[in-house]
């Protein structure tokens, strides 16, 4: 993510070499999850929620895991995040409230290239 803009509708032409990573598209407005830990077998996680702001308003968004295995998220043994994201020229306030009982601290960035001020605020009961 290299933090470039496109209006929907309009028709870009990328140059992508053959030996360099894929070129994707991600939509303002919304938290990408990804795990940056080194690949290799039985490696912890290290998630990262990167933040896709949009110029200026507000969006939600979700994020939620469990142990992959079991039932436990039917009686909410998991994270289960809600996240407001409130955007203006200069700030990117991100809130968020884990209604899960899974414990999780999550790590946010601003997708690259964004140049403002990224802000934190756990809701009320939440660790940052």
């Amino acid at each position: 993510m290299d933090g470039r803009l496109y209006r929907g509708g309009e028709t870009v032409t990328l140059s992508i070499p053959a030996a360099g990573p894929a070129a994707y598209f991600v939509r303002a407005g919304c938290v990408l999850p990804t795990d940056e830990a080194p690949y290799g077998f039985r490696k912890a996680p290290e998630l990262v929620l990167t933040v896709c702001p949009v110029k200026e308003g507000s969006f939600t968004a979700e994020f939620f895991d469990d142990d992959g295995e079991s039932f436990g998220y039917l009686e909410n043994c998991c994270v289960r995040l809600q996240i407001t994201v409130r955007c203006t020229k200069t700030h990117v306030t991100v809130r968020y409230k884990n209604t899960g009982e899974q414990p999780f601290a999550p790590v946010f960035r601003l997708m690259r290239g964004d140049a403002r001020a990224l802000q934190i605020e756990p809701q009320k009961g939440e660790t940052p």
